[in-house]
């Protein structure tokens, strides 16, 4: 495996295979980690078993697969920054949802409020329905007895 140092990023896989058979400076099972530089967009590496993104970890760095084309390091370069951007429009689309969300609270709000009123001034205007049917009939029933 090819012990040459490369700058840039680089993770741990989601679920890291500890290569036993290969040893850190540490005295620990290498993890296989993925570089995310341009030059080497993918491709697996082992460094320190004691990685976390701590500095309590050694600087060990040795290729775990080989070199990949220039093709297939442009591709994967390519769709790596289209993650990346993908993920940046995500995170731009949840905010936005957020903000909508709390804009659709406040509307339910409102609307309920209006709901309220709406039903009290039914009930007021039921209210005055009935006073002025009994005015009516207190005028009729005047009205009447004066002929």
């Amino acid at each position: 495996m090819e012990n040459s140092a490369s700058s840039g990023s680089s993770s741990i896989l989601s679920s890291p295979i500890n290569d036993s058979s290969q040893l850190c400076r540490c005295g620990v099972p290498c993890k296989v980690m993925v570089s995310h530089t341009e030059k080497n967009p993918g491709r697996r590496f082992l460094g320190c078993g004691n990685y976390d993104g701590s500095p309590s970890h050694c600087d060990f760095f040795s290729w775990y697969d080989p070199p990949t084309t220039k093709h297939c390091s442009k591709v994967m370069s390519g769709l790596m920054r289209k993650n990346e951007n993908l993920i940046v429009e995500l995170k731009s689309h949840k905010e936005q949802l957020l903000v909508l969300q709390q804009k659709l609270e406040i509307e339910k709000g409102d609307k309920n409020e209006l709901a309220k009123k709406v039903e009290a001034y039914r009930v007021e205007s039921m209210k005055l329905k009935f006073l002025i049917c009994g005015i009516l009939i207190l005028v009729v029933a005047n009205w009447l007895d004066m002929y």
